[in-house]
């Protein structure tokens, strides 16, 4: 499982719903998360503009990608985005991937006066 931030807006209809139904919420964004195969972390609501916002794990980018997809065809959900954190074993490879790649990467500017 991969983490992901996930970013939405609501209508003001569904601002509405959720401030009567605030239990319920998590336990929608829960049930929506798993039947794609991923993990709510957590969810939150924005005190500046009540936007949704939270952090879920998925298998894939595509099980992540299919999820935003169907969250956005909600109705009353104005905008949904989703984008992919990097984790611990992501940096670890991030840094051995640069540190062996950096010498070949820099090459012409070695042959330039800076």
């Amino acid at each position: 499982m991969k983490p992901y931030f996930y970013k939405g807006r609501f209508s003001s209809e569904l601002v509405e719903h959720v401030i009567h139904n605030a239990k319920d919420f998590q336990n929608t964004m829960r049930i929506s998360v798993e039947a794609f195969g991923g993990r709510l972390v957590r969810c939150h609501v924005m005190a500046s503009g009540i936007d949704p916002i939270g952090f879920v794990d998925f298998p894939s980018d595509i099980q992540a990608r299919a999820w935003n997809a169907f969250y956005l065809s909600q109705n009353g959900v104005l905008s949904s985005t989703i984008e992919r954190l990097l984790d611990e074993s992501d940096l670890e490879e991030l840094g051995v991937l640069v540190n062996k790649n950096k010498s070949n990467a820099s090459v012409h500017r070695k042959e330039q006066d800076y």
